[in-house]
């Protein structure tokens, strides 16, 4: 596909728009991560860890009528309390918690990959592709943005020049964590939110903090290990793993921190560039309702892929239709990244 041809069904160059996006917000979805790696065009971390249970307890997980790790374990866990308290036996309980831990685990590891998997002259690049926008906000749950946020850390050691960022995760809580804290008064930061939560997050009420916390990275461990280490103790991580919207925008209410990072993106009224993510309304219409609180100018990506120009023309009627609050302009999201 010509970019003559894109630009006849009003798709543009990401370098005919760059010069109007510079110092533009940046909404990121799972085509980010997709740059990256392969692995991250699943469905979803429940969907690949029911495949490694049996029928019975798939059934059984699939009743609890949410996709959400933590709040699965929350009942199970509830459930044994009370039974204890009535002297009810259900040994069926402990092995389902195991299954949950130990599966989500599994699941994690298969799909994700380990630092020394991936290319870190990609990082950087990455790093450096950020340099022109401002504050990020990102529906993705997987390690990348802590390490290219790490990278672009780095790289303002060596160049204070480059404006670095923070997530707000700043204060530090023993050796293991970095505890949320709603503010940041250092102008020299760009803040990064995620939305969705991320696997690298903890809630306050399963570690014994007043907030929710971030695990540090270690110079002699892997962060996905660290990560492994907390679920098998019973620490399962803070991100947003149902399907449809509703059910999101519910695990977000019940979050300090998740619904801190929502607020931020309903205030926010920068240009925009989404990137990676078609915001569906079955699984995003709370991002679009976010969205639409302050209209600006917003660039949004399109994979372009194999499609027909009859397709494009179709999606990018749909995507201009989702933000008709905005003056919304759409781009090969090839040339992005």
């Amino acid at each position: 596909m010509t970019p003559d041809e894109l630009q006849e069904v009003d798709v543009y160059q990401w370098g005919d728009c760059a010069v109007d996006f510079v110092g533009a917000d940046l909404l990121t979805g799972n085509g980010f991560s997709l740059r990256l790696s392969p692995n991250f065009s699943y469905k979803s971390l429940f969907t690949e860890f029911l495949k490694q249970c049996n029928s019975t307890e798939s059934s059984q997980f699939q009743a609890f009528d949410t996709t959400n790790f933590e709040e699965i374990q929350y009942k199970l866990l509830s459930t044994k309390n009370v039974n204890s308290i009535y002297d009810i036996e259900c040994p069926q309980i402990p092995p389902a918690v195991s299954k949950l831990r130990d599966g989500l685990i599994a699941t994690i590891q298969a799909n994700h990959p380990s630092a020394s998997e991936t290319n870190d002259s990609a990082i950087t690049a990455l790093s450096q592709s950020l340099d022109t926008f401002s504050n990020i906000y990102t529906l993705n749950y997987d390690l990348y943005m802590y390490r290219i946020i790490m990278a672009s850390l780095d790289r303002h050691k060596v160049n204070p020049s480059i404006r670095p960022y923070q997530d707000y995760f700043w204060d530090k809580w023993g050796s293991k964590y970095m505890a949320h804290q709603d503010y940041q008064s250092y102008d020299k930061y760009k803040h990064v939110y995620y939305v969705h939560g991320a696997l690298f997050l903890f809630p306050a009420h399963v570690v014994g903090h007043k907030a929710d916390v971030k695990v540090r990275r270690s110079v002699n461990t892997e962060l996905i290990d660290i990560i492994g280490q907390q679920i098998k103790d019973g620490i399962l991580p803070l991100f947003v793993s149902e399907g449809d919207s509703a059910k999101k925008h519910s695990t977000i209410n019940r979050s300090p921190y998740l619904n801190f990072a929502y607020s931020q993106l309903k205030k926010c009224c920068n240009r925009l560039v989404i990137y990676g993510t078609s915001l569906d309304p079955q699984f995003d219409q709370h991002i679009i309702d976010a969205l639409s609180r302050e209209k600006r100018n917003i660039a949004v990506s399109i994979y372009v892929g194999s499609k027909t120009l009859v397709q494009i023309k179709a999606e990018t009627h749909t995507i201009k239709a989702r933000l008709s609050n905005h003056e919304v302009v759409v781009f090969d999201s090839s040339g992005l990244f």
